[in-house]
């Protein structure tokens, strides 16, 4: 919650520890990789934002947003 909190105010850097907790917590949750990858693309990381919803389609292959994310990123 506070990652996204932090997310929201464009502190992406500081969002990223919570984050960090959350996925060592739940090392599969969807939505903490999903705000990883988004922070990730903030903070110009392009590859590191395509490696995160590329695992994210590893694990629900139909996620909506991940795919679209991945699809925007090729086109820029």
């Amino acid at each position: 919650r506070l990652a996204w909190v932090r997310y929201n105010m464009g502190q992406y850097e500081s969002a990223l520890e919570p984050l960090k907790e959350c996925l060592r917590r739940e090392r599969k949750s969807v939505e903490a990789m999903h705000l990883f990858a988004q922070i990730y693309d903030k903070l110009g990381m392009k590859s590191m934002a395509t490696g995160m919803f590329q695992k994210i389609l590893k694990i629900v292959p139909d996620h909506k947003a991940a795919i679209a994310a991945l699809k925007q990123m090729k086109i820029n």
